[in-house]
C-alpha cells in the first residue's frame, strides 16, 4: 500500500465562488482512496494573468492518497472541474472552479500531462500563501515569493472572516452531542446546519416516529432559506424544494421494502451539484449513503427534550461533515 500526502489549490471567479469552493472541497474528499486532512485559510485575489477578470477566492488543502497515483488524482481533478461547470475555452479566464495539484511529497514529476510542483508557484501569492497555511515542512521551498510575487502581495489578502471546514486541521471529532429544549430549539438546530451547507450533501435522520426528524429537516429547509410549508414525505417518499438558495430532496425510507423499490424511484440517479438530501430512517438502505454525509439522530430525554448526536464511529464522516459538527460543537448546542 502506497501512501502520499498531496498539496491541491483551489480558486474561483464566477457566481457563489465560496460554494464552489466547499463543493470543490466535498467532492474531492469524496474520491475513493482520498481523505482531506487541512486547508488553508480563504483569500481573495485580484484576477490574474488577464485584465478583465473578477477577483478570485483562492484556498488550498492537504490530502492524504492511499494506492492513488498522481496522474490517476489529477484526472479526478479534472472530472470535478468538469462537474462543476469549467469552461476551458479562454487561457486565464473566469471559472466557476480551479483545481491545481501542487505537489506530492517531494516526488517531481515532468512531463505532457502533469507537472508538479507547477513552476510558477512562487510567482504567484494567491498560491504560495494557502500552501504555506497547510505546515508541511517539505514544501516550505515552494512557498518563498519571488520579486514577482512580492510585487502584487497586497492583492491578496485572507478573508476576514474564515468560512466553515476552512483554515481547520486535521479535525478529530468523529461524534458531537447536543441537546435541545424545544421544538422551537430543535428547528433552529436545524437552521443552523442548513445553513451551512453547500450542496451535495446526504444528512441521514435516525430516530423513532415522533421524536423531531421531521422538525429538523423543516429547520435545515429554512437554513438553505426555504420558504413556505414544509411536509412529511411519509406517504410520497420524497417531496422536492428548489426556492431555497440550494435544491433539497427530503426523503421518507420507512415505507420501501427494498433497494430495487428505492432504486425505481429514481434515487440512484446522479445528484445534482446544488441539491442537499435529508433522509428519515436512512439506516433501512445503508447503499444510499455515500459521501459527503452526515448522520444525525436524535433521542428523546423528556417531554420537550431531545439529545441530538452528530456523527457515528462505525462510520466517520467525511472532512467537511466533520468540520459543520466541530461548529455545531464550538457554539455550545
Amino acid at each position: 500500500m502506497s501512501v502520499n500526502l498531496a498539496a491541491v489549490a483551489v480558486g474561483s471567479n464566477v457566481g457563489d465562488r465560496q460554494r464552489y469552493l466547499d463543493m470543490a472541497l466535498a467532492r474531492v474528499d469524496a474520491l475513493q482512496g482520498v481523505d482531506v486532512v487541512a486547508t488553508s485559510r480563504v483569500y481573495q485575489s485580484e484576477g490574474w494573468g488577464r485584465d478583465d477578470l473578477k477577483p478570485f477566492l483562492n484556498a488550498a488543502f492537504l490530502v492524504r492518497l492511499v494506492d492513488i497515483q498522481s496522474h490517476d488524482f489529477l484526472e479526478e481533478l479534472q472530472k470535478i472541474e468538469d462537474a462543476l461547470g469549467r469552461q476551458r475555452s479562454l487561457k486565464w479566464g473566469p471559472r466557476t472552479i480551479d483545481l491545481d495539484l501542487l505537489a506530492i511529497d517531494e516526488i517531481i514529476v515532468n512531463s505532457d500531462f502533469l507537472t508538479h510542483p507547477p513552476p510558477r508557484i512562487a510567482h504567484r501569492p494567491f498560491v504560495y500563501h494557502p500552501l504555506s497555511d497547510l505546515g508541511v515542512e517539505a514544501w516550505n521551498a515552494l512557498t518563498k515569493p519571488s520579486p514577482e510575487g512580492l510585487e502584487i502581495e497586497a492583492g491578496t489578502t485572507p478573508l476576514e472572516t474564515q468560512p466553515i471546514a476552512w483554515n481547520v486541521k486535521a479535525p478529530v471529532a468523529e461524534v458531537v452531542h447536543g441537546t435541545t429544549a424545544s421544538e422551537e430549539e430543535t428547528l433552529n438546530l436545524g437552521r443552523e446546519l442548513g445553513g451551512v451547507l453547500s450542496g451535495g450533501e446526504i444528512i441521514c435522520l435516525d430516530a423513532p416516529m415522533g421524536v423531531g426528524k421531521s422538525v429538523l429537516a423543516r429547520g435545515i429547509a429554512r437554513g438553505l432559506r426555504i420558504d413556505g410549508p414544509i411536509q412529511s414525505p411519509s406517504y410520497t417518499l420524497c417531496r422536492r424544494y428548489e426556492t431555497g438558495r440550494l435544491i433539497l430532496e427530503h426523503w421518507d425510507f420507512y415505507r420501501l421494502g427494498s433497494v430495487d423499490d428505492l432504486e425505481s424511484t429514481g434515487y440512484f440517479d446522479p445528484m445534482t451539484a446544488n441539491m442537499v438530501r435529508v433522509i428519515e430512517w436512512a439506516s433501512s438502505f445503508p447503499e444510499a449513503v455515500t459521501a459527503p454525509f452526515l448522520r444525525v439522530r436524535l433521542e428523546q430525554t423528556g417531554v420537550e427534550d431531545r439529545r441530538i448526536t452528530f456523527g457515528d464511529n462505525e462510520a466517520p464522516p467525511p472532512f467537511l461533515a466533520r468540520a459543520v459538527m466541530e461548529k455545531l460543537g464550538r457554539s455550545g448546542r
